[in-house]
């Protein structure tokens, strides 16, 4: 094999590693709304409404982070769940800066049930035993050599991400969000 067989072989691995992932939340997010929740407990707002029912009270900032998302984009999906009755948002009678969110009746209803999904396998039913094991094991390989070379780059591969940008900056700090 050349070089650039090579190469190309390489690229075409991490299109289908990628196009797998995708294709998990697109099978999670159908097998949602057939259940009747709303929507993928992994995006979106199925992802907001899994969290809170973990939490259902909260505050925005902290939402933003818990989720790893900008505040302007957890905003529009707030306002989506707020006009659907699955939450609500109000100002904090100590901090008028500061929003308050809580899950409602209706909300809880909604949320993706996480447990089931902790319990989903059948994902993976076209593997035996064997085959799981091994995809395990060469998973968390390809997730430790990333890690590392992340951690090479001086970028906490655990930290939330934000953005395309995630080196240090030239005053040695991280960058932690765009606006």
């Amino acid at each position: 094999m050349t070089a650039t067989e090579s190469t190309e072989r390489e690229v075409s691995l991490v299109r289908k590693t990628a196009r797998l992932g995708h294709l998990i939340h697109r099978y999670y997010h159908a097998d949602a709304l057939e259940r009747g929740k709303d929507g993928d407990p992994l995006r979106g707002q199925g992802r907001v409404l899994a969290l809170l029912s973990a939490k259902p009270r909260t505050t925005q900032r902290e939402l933003s982070y818990l989720l790893d998302m900008r505040q302007q984009s957890l905003s529009e999906l707030l306002a989506k769940l707020e006009e659907k009755g699955h939450i609500t948002r109000s100002k904090s009678p100590d901090d008028g800066r500061v929003v308050e969110i809580a899950l409602t009746d209706a909300g809880a209803a909604a949320a993706p049930d996480l447990s089931a999904l902790n319990e989903r396998t059948d994902v993976l039913d076209c593997l035996d035993a064997d085959e799981r094991a091994q995809l395990e094991n060469l998973v968390d390989k390809v997730t430790a050599s990333i890690v590392a070379k992340l951690e090479e780059k001086g970028i906490d591969a655990h930290a939330p991400h934000h953005g395309p940008h995630h080196g240090p900056h030239e005053h040695g700090h991280h960058c932690m969000r765009h606006a």
